[in-house]
């Protein structure tokens, strides 16, 4: 038979948790490359609309941590129930630095544990704060959601603040090639 005869479901044959645990696995590199080229003030930037940067990394931290725990709580107890993360005021207090960093680590050792699942342990249930159950393989994959929804976030503010780097501004009023040798006088 040749490979055109084989027949291929919609995800190509990849089985949802492995999915699930790619995506995951590369949030990290894909918010490296988002943040890169942004000024230290556009981590803080936003409207009453948007989360900034800052704070959609700080919700991601904090979901990494209940995520984390009710998949390790999966392998001890019965259905367990999952908290909810509850959003603080004190996000400008936060250091992105670290709530960075501190992803990270978090995720590290998210993807740790849901790589030696056993394809039965994927199937343990888990309680949803609205008191729905759902799979751990669901549940990963609702992490996954979550991380593609943020990555979409910061994505369109970065290309917002793309268009308006300021730049631009200056190269329309005929300033751009005649600023001096030394800025900083």
């Amino acid at each position: 038979m040749t490979m055109w005869g084989q027949t291929i479901g919609p995800d190509g044959g990849v089985e949802d948790e492995l999915l699930a645990l790619a995506k995951l696995e590369a949030t990290g590199n894909a918010i490296r490359l988002r943040i890169a080229s942004l000024a230290p003030d556009q981590l803080y930037r936003g409207s009453r609309e948007e989360l900034t940067i800052a704070e959609l990394i700080a919700d991601a931290v904090d979901r990494e941590r209940a995520y984390q725990a009710a998949f390790r709580r999966a392998l001890e107890e019965t259905n367990p129930r999952v908290e909810e993360p509850r959003r603080g005021l004190a996000y400008m207090d936060r250091d992105f630095g670290k709530d960075l960093a501190e992803f990270f680590d978090l995720r590290r050792g998210t993807l740790d544990l849901l790589r030696a699942y056993s394809d039965e342990t994927w199937e343990r249930t888990v309680m949803l704060p609205d008191g729905s159950v759902i799979t751990l393989e669901d549940l990963a994959i609702r992490l996954q959601r979550h991380d593609a929804q943020m990555l979409k976030a910061i994505s369109k503010q970065k290309h917002v603040f793309k268009r308006t780097t300021g730049i631009n501004q200056l190269k329309d009023m005929g300033v751009a090639g005649k600023l001096g040798e030394n800025l900083g006088q």
